[in-house]
């Protein structure tokens, strides 16, 4: 399970987010499966998808982040 959420986070931090801003985002396998502005409903639409899987859930910040 933490090597799978590894994956995720490695692969989100290396997209292009600019269409997420604001939004609660859900990734499962490498890939954004929902965005929406309630956690409550963004994660309810993903365990409904994938009830099977362990979301990794992330919100866009509306202004860009540097390290």
């Amino acid at each position: 399970m933490k090597d799978e959420r590894n994956k995720n986070f490695d692969w989100l931090v290396n997209q292009n987010l600019s269409a997420f801003q604001g939004f609660w985002v859900t990734v499962v396998d490498q890939q954004i499966v929902t965005k929406g502005k309630s956690i409550t409903v963004v994660l309810k639409e993903t365990r409904n998808k994938y009830p099977n899987k362990i979301p990794f859930l992330f919100k866009v910040p509306t202004e860009r982040v540097t390290l």
